[in-house]
């Protein structure tokens, strides 16, 4: 005997199919045949992308590490993997994969950058969630910017209004300072 479900009608969640058979005569089988199967067309939820800096941010090196976050759920099945994909708008994107932090049942996932790794400029972080059934969510972003090089002082001046004339009472002293200072990024 077989039989064809389509299962285009239910959603998402677990479901137990029943068999019991009874014969011509009328006669019912007491033992129930059972199968469980469950129904997963939903990506995962993802509720949180971040960025996290450790090290120190006052200075101009570029040997700190950045983590990065995101918080994900599938109210079905698993999580399967967290992939972070990082593009910084010049053609060239990677990914780092997130590894689940805090254990078994902990919804958040990290992975390490190491700044000294990527290049000045402004980043987009893409966090491309996957359940155990290959359901994918790519809509959650989080950007960054990246600077590691000290500004540039091309010029440093000082303008005096009285000809560098400190001596004289009557002149109002007027200092005037100027500098040409550019950043890259």
């Amino acid at each position: 005997f077989s039989a064809v479900m389509n299962l285009n009608t239910l959603t998402d969640g677990t479901y137990t199919l029943f068999i019991y058979a009874n014969d011509t005569l009328n006669n019912f089988n007491n033992s129930v045949a059972n199968l469980s199967f469950r129904i997963d067309t939903t990506p995962p939820n993802v509720t949180n992308v971040v960025t996290n800096y450790t090290g120190d941010g006052f200075n101009f090196t570029t040997n700190r590490k950045m983590e990065l976050n995101a918080t994900v759920n599938d109210s079905t099945t698993y999580v399967g993997s967290v992939v972070f994909s990082l593009d910084n708008g010049n053609g060239t994107t990677f990914n780092i994969t997130g590894v689940r932090g805090g254990g078994v049942n902990a919804s958040t996932y990290v992975a390490q950058l190491s700044t000294s790794t990527i290049r000045e400029g402004y980043y987009t972080v893409r966090a491309l969630t996957y359940d155990i059934l290959g359901n994918r969510n790519t809509s959650e972003t989080v950007r960054f910017g990246f600077d590691g090089t000290a500004p540039n002082v091309t010029t440093f001046t000082a303008n005096f209004s009285n000809a560098s004339n400190f001596s004289s009472r009557n002149v109002a002293l007027k200092l005037e300072f100027n500098a040409t200072v550019n950043d890259s990024s």
